[in-house]
């Protein structure tokens, strides 16, 4: 826990006793759409997704969240306090728990206070890149927008992944319809793949 970035240069053996640890199995409902939130969430292992319905009753991913993500931290301070999605486990998860009243005492640790501000204006950052992402209305497009930004943001053209399923997720399509435009672009000669890496040939 003093590893993560939130704690950079805090003795938190001084805040301990205001934190709240919970282990959740997989596919646990963490907090519903709708809900107000009142605590800053950090996920100390684990994975949370964040997704709500359409009006066609399909299932749209907000977010992935993984280790050392934060979730609540703009929604405390918001005059709508409200979740935009969702929260379920997609495996077991651990989350380390801080309420508001005493998420505001620890800003008077000016080390507190600046690594939370780095972490939210990254997150910020993050979403409108995500954005960006979201944009792209064809599958192709929007796939190759993201490979190619990872490709950049990691300098290899050989990008990870921790499965087609995670990767769909983050796109936001259908598991079956990622599979075909790997397919279709590997014909092309645009990319090759395996089961845990995407390597570009000729996109930049």
């Amino acid at each position: 826990m003093n590893k993560h970035p939130l704690f950079k240069n805090v003795d938190i053996s001084k805040y301990e006793k205001d934190f709240n640890i919970i282990t959740y199995p997989e596919n646990t409902l963490i907090f519903h759409e709708g809900e107000s939130c009142y605590k800053l969430g950090i996920i100390l292992k684990g994975q949370l997704i964040i997704s709500t319905l359409t009006k066609m009753d399909k299932e749209y991913v907000i977010n992935i969240l993984n280790k050392d993500d934060l979730f609540g931290d703009t929604l405390l301070f918001n005059d709508n306090t409200t979740y935009l999605g969702d929260g379920i486990t997609s495996k077991e998860t651990k989350i380390l728990y801080i309420k508001k009243e005493y998420l505001i005492k620890m800003f008077k640790d000016e080390n507190f206070l600046l690594n939370f501000l780095a972490i939210t204006s990254k997150k910020s950052m993050d979403l409108r890149d995500r954005l960006k992402l979201l944009s792209h209305n064809s599958i192709e497009e929007r796939l190759l927008f993201y490979l190619s930004s990872k490709s950049k943001e990691l300098n290899t053209n050989i990008i990870p992944i921790k499965s087609k399923e995670s990767l769909a997720k983050i796109l936001n399509i259908p598991r079956p319809s990622l599979s075909r435009e790997l397919k279709k672009l590997k014909e092309k000669g645009i990319l090759e793949y395996d089961k845990y890496s995407i390597a570009l040939k000729i996109y930049k």
